[in-house]
Order: C-alpha cells, then sequence, then structure tokens
C-alpha cells in the first residue's frame, strides 16, 4: 500500500503498510465504524485534543424548514460529547 494522505475526510481504508503500520489522528466519527469492528485500537486516549467547531450555515427563509431542523439536530447528535 501507498502512503496515508490527507483528503475526503472518511475513515482510512486500511492501515499504511499492513497490521500495525501506523498512528493517525481523526475525528472519531470517522472512525467509529472501524473502532466498532476492531480494525482500529484507540491509541493514547490521554492526548486526545477536542475537534474543530461544526457551524451549520442556512438562508433565513430556510431556518423554519423540516429538513433543516432535522439536520441540526443530527448535527448536535452525533457530535455532541
Amino acid at each position: 500500500m501507498g502512503d496515508v494522505r490527507p483528503g475526503g475526510g472518511g475513515a482510512p481504508r486500511g492501515p499504511p503498510h499492513g497490521a500495525g503500520g501506523g498512528i493517525i489522528q481523526q475525528m472519531s466519527v470517522t472512525l467509529d465504524p472501524a473502532l466498532q469492528e476492531g480494525s482500529l485500537v484507540p491509541m493514547l486516549p490521554e492526548w486526545q485534543v477536542p475537534g474543530p467547531n461544526i457551524v451549520a450555515l442556512y438562508q433565513p427563509t430556510r431556518r423554519e424548514t423540516a429538513k433543516v431542523k432535522v439536520f441540526v439536530a443530527f448535527l448536535q447528535e452525533i457530535f455532541t460529547v
């Protein structure tokens, strides 16, 4: 396999150089499936850093639509610690 490079922000498809091949730092929400199945394991949990602020921007005229409300609620649910 080749080098792991930043890009799309999705979970890595596999370790960079086989099992035990590297350490990454990424938002846990993107890694949850791999962590749950055991293909990735957390390391150095005492060194975790807070993630970035997440901001939802929308047009004031769309503020009250059901789609916007559901999407904002979804963001709050997955990004609330």
